[in-house]
């Protein structure tokens, strides 16, 4: 069974084979309803992939970095008045 799809959905399924790098056999604005159920699987592997990054990336700043006091920020060190 095949889907029709409008100039608007044909310019998404190109997005979207280009985000997930995958050929979804789209035959001039036809497209098999299977290829869009694996589009839309795809599109939930990259987000969880995303989401991934996004973690591992908050917990390595959390993990090597401190926030910078408002004083530091200015060149402000209270030291220099004891």
């Amino acid at each position: 069974m095949y889907y029709k799809l409008d100039n608007n959905e044909l310019e998404k399924i190109n997005r979207v084979a280009k985000i997930t790098s995958t050929d979804y056999e789209v035959l001039g604005n036809f497209v098999p309803v299977e290829s869009l159920v694996a589009m839309v699987e795809d599109l939930l592997l990259e987000i969880d992939g995303l989401e991934e990054k996004i973690r591992d990336r908050e917990q390595e700043i959390e993990d090597n970095y401190e926030p910078i006091s408002y004083a530091e920020q200015i060149g402000y060190n209270e030291r220099d008045f004891y």
